[in-house]
């Protein structure tokens, strides 16, 4: 389990297109806290996962997974060419959900705290997913990465130089207006400031969901065996390492 969250975080990168100028302060790479990242995400969110990339790449587990995994080389070429060590320059990625779920369309955004050369990875960026457009966005340079066979349409900024950030369009636009301080966070929120307060926030992942009360009917009408979470308000799940052993804390 630890070798391939380790192994998914490491490559999110390769697949998006970034860029920009930012002004403002946002979470510094190396100090920034989880709840620092929270700070970015539009009120519309209703679905959160954080996840602290920099502890779990510095357990063991990660350590020798990386050490004994036959792409190896790969993953060595990546350092060089991109200009980041995931085991010491990736701190943090946060994603999140907008809007009610069930929606046929969903809007999302990624957020990654790193220590990263912008050029470099820019340039393999452009590599993987071809020639970008771009738009100007509130002083932003927004880089959009068209869609493929096998990859969705994604925009992506450089927030500044301790934070990259991707994800649909709308979603991330929503992001750049909170870090300039033109919308509502959602820790500004009460609902959702509330729900995630009960949440474990001291391991290596945790994640909130929340439903509201037509979801939570809507589900619990589908199927009877799902009758007793109509009353449910959300879930929430908490994984640490506790000596050397995965614990997870789901709850409803």
């Amino acid at each position: 389990m630890k070798k391939k969250v380790a192994v998914l975080f490491a490559l999110l990168l390769l697949g998006f297109g970034l860029s920009s100028c930012a002004k403002a302060t946002a979470p510094k790479a190396g100090s920034a806290k989880a709840t620092d990242m929270l700070s970015l995400l539009p009120s519309e969110s209703k679905g959160v996962v954080v996840i602290d990339f920099h502890r779990i790449m510095q357990t063991d587990a990660a350590a020798k997974a990386i050490a004994e995994s036959e792409n190896k080389a790969k993953y060595d070429e990546f350092i060089q060419t991109a200009g980041i060590d995931p085991q010491k320059d990736i701190f943090y990625f946060v994603g999140a959900v907008l809007g009610d779920f069930g929606q046929k369309e969903m809007d999302g955004v990624g957020l990654v705290n790193l220590r990263y050369e912008k050029e470099k990875l820019l340039a393999l960026l452009q590599k993987e997913r071809g020639e970008m457009t771009t738009e100007e966005y509130n002083g932003f340079t927004v880089y959009k990465a068209a869609a493929s066979e096998d990859k969705k349409p994604v925009s992506g900024v450089f927030l500044d130089e301790s934070n990259i950030l991707f994800g649909t369009d709308s979603a991330v636009k929503k992001v750049i207006d909170v870090h300039q301080k033109k919308a509502e966070s959602l820790a500004q929120v009460p609902d959702m400031a509330a729900f995630m307060s009960r949440v474990d926030m001291s391991g290596i992942a945790w994640s909130a969901v929340s439903y509201s009360p037509e979801q939570a009917k809507m589900i619990a009408d589908s199927n009877p065996l799902l009758k007793a979470i109509e009353g449910f308000k959300g879930v929430i799940t908490a994984i640490d390492d506790r000596d050397s052993t995965l614990v997870v804390d789901l709850r409803t």
